[in-house]
């Protein structure tokens, strides 16, 4: 069974924030500043937001082996794209998007012309189809930089970890852009 530190019916239950707070970008200096209120704390104008801000701080992990039938029933039941892997110390091993698992997956899966052949690629593991060694950032780093690494490296989520490794949260650009949104 998949570890997590929200189950998956638990996480499908709770609302993401709406009022992730307001943004005013200001071109007053050579690199974005902002005027940020923020539910998670106040942020100083002229001071970048935090990662930390606005990452969704309930994640749902997985562990290595762990078949790739229970990655699917999470991406059945919630409405997510990204799972991160966690390693036999709980530390952050890798990450699983729902697009991995489409290729690795027969596309016959349940369908009427399902067979025993295509049912076998659900007993593959996670460590089989994850992204090793995924871009991290730490909860302090600023939006500017997960933008710059989501766009040179062409990902679509960056894990938020502590000094340690663990994963504290998730970035994607939807978060991004939400944060530029909200108003």
């Amino acid at each position: 069974m998949f570890q997590s530190h929200l189950s998956a019916k638990a996480y499908k239950s709770w609302p993401p924030p709406t009022d992730i707070g307001r943004l005013v970008m200001r071109n007053t200096l050579p690199f974005p500043t902002f005027l940020i209120g923020v539910r998670h704390g106040q942020c100083a104008e002229g001071v970048p937001m935090a990662l930390g801000d606005i990452m969704t701080a309930r994640i749902v992990t997985v562990e290595m082996d762990d078949r790739l039938e229970v990655v699917k029933e999470i991406f059945d039941t919630v409405n997510f794209h990204h799972l991160l892997v966690l390693d036999e110390n709980k530390k952050l091993g890798g990450i699983v998007s729902d697009r991995d698992l489409l290729r690795a997956l027969s596309p016959y899966v349940g369908s009427a012309a399902e067979t025993a052949r295509d049912l076998a690629t659900l007993n593959k593991r996670v460590h089989q189809i994850m992204t090793r060694h995924p871009i991290t950032l730490r909860p302090e780093s600023g939006i500017s930089e997960a933008v710059n690494l989501l766009l040179t490296h062409g990902i679509s989520c960056i894990p938020i970890v502590d000094d340690k490794l663990k994963p504290v949260g998730i970035v994607s650009w939807r978060d991004l852009l939400k944060s530029l949104a909200t108003s």
